[in-house]
């Protein structure tokens, strides 16, 4: 694993289609996001490569659009052909340590259906209601654990 860098744009342009194809995104918009992220002291990235290609990518911003304090949006992709081999878990703990250093108070992602299980795993809940594009076939609900961050 390494830092993310604006040299990834390319890499991550294909991971995204790969784990998230309903959500289109232009490389020239990535790459300057992630040009922006790395001026900003609010946000950290991690990378995870292997044979020379990237299969999994973490990062994690401040909200500027949230009222809520400390609120971080996070995103964890994991190439389908590279699940449970300890990627996703590893990319996980880096954003943790990332998150609490930055004194996060709250983490808002989203899950692939193949994700929600995993993210319940680690603590997280979904909110009350949620609006997705697709369907999830399991649910965490029943799960009454809730994951906060605190300093």
């Amino acid at each position: 694993m390494r830092p993310g860098t604006a040299d990834d744009a390319q890499a991550l342009l294909a991971l995204r289609s790969e784990v998230l194809p309903y959500r289109v995104l232009r490389l020239t918009d990535l790459r300057s996001s992630l040009e922006d992220g790395a001026a900003d002291e609010h946000y950290g990235s991690f990378a995870v490569e292997e044979d020379d290609r990237l299969v999994g990518w973490a990062s994690a911003a401040l909200s500027t659009w949230s009222p809520e304090p400390g609120e971080y949006h996070v995103v964890l992709l994991v190439h389908p052909d590279y699940r449970r081999q300890g990627i996703g878990t590893t990319l996980a703990e880096s954003l943790d340590e990332l998150l609490i250093k930055q004194n996060a108070r709250r983490v808002v992602g989203s899950a692939t259906d193949d994700g929600v299980d995993s993210l319940c795993s680690k603590g997280f809940r979904p909110p009350r209601s949620c609006f997705t594009r697709r369907s999830t076939r399991g649910s965490c609900r029943s799960r009454p654990r809730s994951r906060t961050v605190s300093s």
